[in-house]
């Protein structure tokens, strides 16, 4: 959420840049970060959502989470899954992390609060194929995570 900041001078009134809205969201940018055991060597694969029904469902999911006040430990981060929007009239901004910890504690983030919506973590883990991810052996990047991805 923006904040505005207006300014009143002698009777004219100026809006400060950064006021303007960011519009609708056209697109989501998703980053898998791999970090230990069978996921070290399994970062920056990236899946841009374009369909605007599946935007919706995710960022609409997110807004209708609830913060927690005690998040599961986070760290050591096993992976983690950054959503970012990408607006049609502003630059891309983050809008939260799912990501599993080295006891395979499972959390949904953003700054420093955390959020109660096991479902969207579960489409998440879904949707990024965590699960073939962690199965693939060796190194990945963006060329072998694309054939998984587009795997039936």
């Amino acid at each position: 959420m923006r904040t505005c900041f207006v300014v009143a001078l002698s009777f004219a009134l100026i809006i400060l840049p950064g006021c303007s809205p960011k519009g609708e969201v056209e697109y989501l940018v998703i980053e898998f970060d791999g970090a230990k055991d069978e996921f070290y060597e399994k970062y920056n694969l990236v899946m841009e959502v374009r369909d605007s029904s599946l935007v919706q469902l995710i960022t609409g999911s997110f807004d209708k989470a609830e913060k927690r006040w005690f998040c599961p430990s986070q760290r050591p981060v096993m992976w983690q899954i950054k959503v970012f929007p990408v607006y049609t009239s502003d630059k891309s901004k983050y809008l939260f992390t799912v990501g599993s910890s080295t006891g395979n504690d499972l959390s949904l983030s953003r700054k420093n609060w955390c959020y109660n919506n096991d479902d969207l973590i579960d489409f998440m883990i879904d949707l990024m194929r965590v699960e073939e991810i962690r199965q693939f052996e060796g190194e990945m990047r963006q060329e072998e995570y694309d054939q998984i991805r587009y795997r039936e």
